[in-house]
């Protein structure tokens, strides 16, 4: 460590270069590539895993996750002809679905359950084949597609679950930056330099640079968790403060 500190103080134009070049290189290749984050809860050797094995072997067209459709008419109820007819038709085309297993309607025999005691709100259950993170990506965007499309005056659709959830990856956004805020300000009172909090926060920023795009990078071979990036923010965050802190007390105790 003591070397490459020496060759980048005597190279420091050469290392800043280099490092822009990795910021810029890496966020395009991701950029271009695009991610794929999904959440696994596969727990090999448990008790629950081992369920899951069981009911997939037995019973797999009811051991994937399953997502829900809610609709809500504003006028009438659901059992009016006008919104049963739309809400049927999209069941129907949701169930054309390869991924979907089954759709459990309302308006079946045993689907009173699913309708709101003033009727005018109920909802369906969408199984999947698999988990909600197996799911084909294409399969959700025409779900949701599917429903949107469904959409009508005075009758609100929304679909929410496990699968869906799949499509709405968290993004480094104004929570991030507050977090990014305070931690200046801590270096900042506890330093009262300008320069002791602009050093950490810029070398945090260049490792999350790289560190965020190989990560997204990653995330299309390999199952990557869609919090990842906003937890590499906080932590660098967290890291640049505790390191400066920790290097400022052994220097006044050396």
């Amino acid at each position: 460590m003591r070397s490459i500190a020496r060759w980048s103080a005597r190279r420091a134009v050469l290392v800043v270069v280099l490092w822009v070049a990795a910021i810029v290189g890496i966020q395009i290749l991701a950029g271009v590539s695009g991610s794929d984050f999904r959440n696994s809860f596969a727990l090999p050797g448990t008790d629950s895993q081992a369920a899951v094995d069981v009911l997939k072997a037995h019973f797999p067209e009811s051991s994937g996750d399953a997502d829900t459709i809610v609709f809500r008419t504003d006028h009438g109820t659901v059992a009016d002809p006008g919104v049963q007819q739309k809400v049927t038709a999209l069941l129907d085309d949701v169930s054309h679905v390869g991924a979907v297993s089954a759709v459990r309607s309302p308006y079946a025999p045993t689907g009173k359950a699913q309708i709101s005691q003033d009727a005018t709100i109920a909802y369906a259950t969408l199984q999947y084949r698999t988990a909600g993170v197996e799911v084909p990506r294409a399969d959700l965007e025409q779900i949701v597609d599917l429903v949107d499309a469904a959409q009508a005056e005075g009758l609100s659709v929304a679909i929410g679950g496990p699968g869906v959830a799949a499509l709405a990856h968290p993004t480094i956004g104004i929570t991030e930056l507050i977090g990014i805020g305070f931690a200046a300000l801590v270096l900042f009172l506890v330093f009262r330099s300008g320069t002791a909090m602009f050093l950490p926060i810029v070398s945090a920023a260049a490792a999350l640079g790289v560190g965020t795009g190989t990560v997204r990078l990653l995330s299309n071979a390999t199952t990557i968790s869609d919090v990842a990036p906003s937890l590499g923010v906080c932590s660098a965050s967290a890291s640049a403060s505790i390191t400066r802190c920790s290097s400022s007390v052994v220097i006044r105790h050396w």
